[in-house]
């Protein structure tokens, strides 16, 4: 285990974790619900196209896609922000950020007297839910509609939308890139509050 890593070094791994992302989604567009096959093109969202990965595909469609088809196509990118944020969450966990137990004290549990707090909060609740279930929204779930309104309050979308499709809201170009730079903001505090306190049992 190395215990001399910089904070410095944290964030620049964080920035390639999201730019690993950011090409995978690339290759993945959402396709909007008022998608109405026209054009017969996807086009990739804005935060893939900054990438430094310099493609920006456009992708045709041989046919016309039905709605049916669509809600599987934005299910399949909706894994794909799922499985970013439990990687990140495991990232958090590494470097002792976060504990598993959100019940803990001390070093490892997340001060939310420190700025970005929330967002990471939010992240370690996600990655409980994603990991362990099908990731679906779960109505009848308090926890899960308790998290649901706190993104759909922070971020002015509508509870009902998500409730219908069975989905948290997990906008590549909004949800996780307040994520990012909200850890971005938290990190740093943590380091100089606490130092480093990386998970034995994850390092090793």
């Amino acid at each position: 285990m190395n215990a001399n890593v910089s904070v410095e070094t944290i964030l620049k791994e964080l920035d390639i974790l999201f730019e690993y992302h950011k090409n995978v989604r690339m290759l993945t567009p959402y396709i909007p619900g008022d998608f109405d096959n026209i054009e017969g093109k996807l086009y990739t969202s804005k935060n893939s196209e900054n990438s430094r990965f310099k493609l920006k595909p456009i992708f045709r469609l041989a046919q016309k896609m039905t709605k049916g088809e669509i809600l599987e196509v934005n299910r399949m990118t909706d894994q794909l922000n799922q499985n970013f944020v439990i990687r990140i969450c495991a990232f958090l966990e590494y470097y002792g950020f976060v504990k598993k137990d959100e019940k803990s004290k001390g070093k490892n549990a997340i001060d939310q007297n420190l700025k970005g707090w929330e967002a990471v909060d939010l992240i370690r609740r996600l990655r409980n839910y994603f990991a362990h279930t099908t990731g679906r929204l779960n109505s009848n779930d308090k926890e899960h509609m308790k998290t649901l309104k706190v993104l759909c309050d922070k971020f002015g979308l509508n509870q009902a939308e998500y409730i219908k499709l069975e989905q948290f809201p997990l906008s590549i170009d909004v949800v996780i890139f307040h994520f990012i730079n909200e850890i971005k903001r938290y990190v740093p505090l943590h380091y100089k509050k606490y130092g480093l306190t990386m998970v034995q049992d994850c390092a090793e």
